[in-house]
């Protein structure tokens, strides 16, 4: 897992009651990654259902991710979480494979001072 760091994110509404919704990530976890070839297989089938994988990473196994929370990596990219798998690495090792989707507009980031 030496390809870099991410931030695993939800997206969170802090906005008062009765105003308009202000979205920012939140971080709640930090893992160091692997980065994955992105397969013509995979990225066919992402296709046939109107999505596209940008990167592709595992981390190490954590059950509580899930498709639809966020990814941030140490170059600032923000991702969306379109697919978690648990799967086990060439030593055997349950590991987690994210698919991520690159944002086109970023979200806030929601400091942890604040």
């Amino acid at each position: 897992m030496d390809s870099g760091i991410l931030f695993i994110c939800t997206l969170d509404n802090i906005a008062e009651g009765g105003r308009m919704p202000r979205q920012v990530l939140r971080k709640i976890k930090r893992y160091w990654f692997e980065a994955r070839t992105v397969g013509v297989n995979r990225q066919y089938l992402a296709y046939g259902v109107n999505q596209r994988v940008d990167l592709l990473v595992r981390i190490h196994y954590d059950s509580k991710i899930n498709v639809g929370m966020y990814v941030i990596t140490g170059d600032g990219n923000q991702y969306r979480i379109d697919n978690a798998t648990m799967v086990r690495n060439d030593d055997g090792i349950r590991v987690t494979e994210l698919s991520l989707y690159r944002l086109e507009e970023n979200y806030e980031l929601l400091e942890a001072n604040r």
